[in-house]
């Protein structure tokens, strides 16, 4: 025909696969929405972390499937907003409702370093976290951005915060960080008030 009314795919998806847990095929992987995946350095794991509090390792097998293992217990009691890995690989982090900013060890399921912006020991609400060398920034739900030392997770180095983005910061849930310019060394960030922040 002269091709009227046809409509070329914008996307060709060669195979889609839905992951589920061992035992629970065809059941969506997280009981709740899905909020964020990080890919590893190496390209051949991926982390899933959900609104259910859960993190799950995907990994292909050599038939082609995919396995999917939940990592430990719940990783948040409430929510987890984010997950990135560390620049090595070696480690991630999550950024939860309940457990804050914590960096788990991918060797060591199970066992994790919170991060307190008091310095107390104490948790506050983190909705995003970007990791770069050792060192890791957290967003959270009143705005802040925060910078840690991962070698030190009592003391930020820096936090951010102000009432309003006027004042340079933003005045709701911080979304997204990302690095970018600046050979890395500087950063951007998304979230509440509609304000994109370009810091370093």
């Amino acid at each position: 025909g002269d091709g009227a009314g046809e409509q070329a795919p914008l996307l060709r998806v060669s195979e889609v696969a839905r992951v589920s847990e061992r035992g629970k095929e065809g059941r969506p992987l997280h009981s709740l929405s899905s909020s964020a995946i990080a890919v590893h350095p190496d390209g051949d794991l991926v982390l899933s972390a959900g609104e259910d509090g859960a993190v799950f390792q995907l990994q292909a097998d050599p038939a082609g499937g995919v396995h999917a293992t939940r990592w430990g217990g719940a990783c948040d009691w409430v929510a987890l907003a984010d997950v990135a890995f560390a620049d090595a690989g070696q480690a991630f982090f999550t950024a939860g409702t309940s457990g804050g900013l914590r960096m788990w060890d991918l060797s060591a399921p199970g066992s994790s370093k919170a991060f307190s912006l008091a310095g107390d020991g104490s948790s506050a609400p983190a909705t995003a976290v970007h990791a770069f060398g050792v060192h890791v920034i957290t967003g959270g739900a009143d705005g802040h951005l925060a910078v840690f030392d991962t070698r030190h997770e009592r003391a930020p180095l820096m936090v951010h915060a102000a009432p309003s983005p006027s004042e340079g910061y933003h005045s709701g849930p911080v979304r997204t960080i990302r690095r970018g310019g600046d050979g890395g060394q500087r950063f951007v960030s998304c979230g509440g008030g509609g304000a994109v922040l370009s810091f370093s």
